[in-house]
């Protein structure tokens, strides 16, 4: 309540606004307040779940993509390492056959260097100087040397 001083007196005023009816139904505001800031509650709750479900399905997703490149990356390397094995195979045999390393290298079309590891990746398979088939990751048998 508010005091008014007018000429010297004090009297109590009750003001009304939109919180307290003016025919005195404070209790009905109250409860119907309270309802409006329960529901409010839930409405904010509701969205926050749902936020929390979308960042959770957009987490999900990403690990399945992730997963997905990794496994095409890991896939990939082991078809390099079959095809390179099998390269090299060829090579060690093509050497066998009477060319030196670096004149192999030259039918083949490659440097020296690629054509020192396709070789290496060979020789430690099979020991030394064996002569073992064996089998590349796709299968194929390789060439004995």
């Amino acid at each position: 309540m508010a005091v008014i001083v007018h000429g010297g007196r004090r009297r109590p005023v009750r003001r009304v606004n939109e919180k307290e009816p003016a025919d005195g139904a404070r209790g009905a505001t109250a409860v119907a307040m309270n309802e409006i800031r329960q529901q409010a509650r839930r409405t904010a709750a509701e969205r926050v779940a749902r936020l929390r479900q979308q960042r959770a399905d957009q987490v999900r997703k990403q690990e399945e993509l992730s997963a997905a490149v990794m496994t095409a990356l890991v896939e990939r390397d082991a078809i390099v390492a079959d095809a390179e094995l099998r390269a090299g195979t060829a090579l060690a045999a093509l050497v066998s056959s009477g060319l030196s390393l670096n004149q192999a290298a030259r039918w083949c079309d490659l440097s020296d260097r690629d054509a020192s590891r396709l070789v290496k990746l060979v020789r430690p398979a099979t020991g030394e100087g064996g002569s073992v088939t064996e089998r590349t990751v796709s299968g194929d048998q390789s060439l004995p040397q």
